[in-house]
């Protein structure tokens, strides 16, 4: 892994979604030039002094920009140690809190979540933000498969565009399209700014559901990036 580029993860990050993963630097590996995202069965003490069953990888991107006028496209494939029982694994590419004032006040976007305790054939596409009352506000939208997300591998576009324009795409097709938000600075802010931080995770349990037995059972489950590109649009 470049880390020039990419800083590891060596925290609980996800405490506040009552997550169960302990991330550590050791769960992340390129393998045939995949980042590979792996989720293991192991007892571990993370920084904070907390005692985790599951660990878990995750990445922050370091000196690199996205903004408007740009696509963001990716390829991931999903593979549980079980597919018939894979329920609470939370693989995500998103960014978040790029305008300041906190969450949800500095926005967030999720590229590509897949919950698979609520939905193993779904690839959801969201925005979070401050309404105009400013209380936290969602946007989203769920795009069902006719077989699990973790069959094949899927190529995920998302594009930036101007004055709030903003579509995701999820195989070549349009998933999900915004173009209006009663947001709390004002429409289109603060989907109008530059993000400096992409993060690329695999969680476990949580929010979305528990962690299935079979989810990373003994041998493991990974998320798998085959590249991830900025592109102009």
């Amino acid at each position: 892994l470049d880390t020039s580029t990419w800083r590891l993860e060596h925290s609980t990050y996800g405490d506040g979604n009552n997550e169960l993963q302990c991330y550590r630097p050791g769960n992340v590996s390129v393998s045939g030039g995949r980042l590979v995202l792996r989720a293991r069965t192991e007892t571990v003490t993370c920084p904070n002094g907390s005692t985790r069953q599951v660990s878990s990888g995750m990445v922050r991107s370091q000196g690199v920009t996205f903004s408007p006028g740009q696509a963001i496209e990716f390829r991931v494939k999903l593979t549980p140690a079980d597919p018939n029982d894979q329920g609470g694994l939370w693989p995500a590419v998103w960014a978040s809190g790029w305008a300041g004032g906190g969450w949800p006040t500095g926005g967030e976007l999720d590229w590509l979540e897949v919950m698979t305790a609520e939905d193993p054939t779904r690839a959801m596409f969201s925005m979070h933000y401050a309404g105009s009352d400013g209380r936290h506000q969602l946007q989203n939208r769920g795009v069902p498969g006719s077989a699990n997300f973790s069959d094949a591998w899927h190529t995920v576009r998302f594009d930036y565009g101007r004055d709030g324009r903003l579509r995701w795409y999820l195989d070549g097709s349009l998933g999900f399209s915004v173009d209006a938000a009663e947001t709390l600075q004002g429409y289109p802010a603060p989907f109008d700014q530059t993000i400096r931080e992409i993060k690329i995770n695999l969680a476990l349990g949580g929010r979305p559901g528990p962690l299935s037995p079979g989810a990373v059972g003994s041998t493991g489950a990974t998320f798998e990036v085959d590249y991830i590109r900025i592109i102009q649009l």
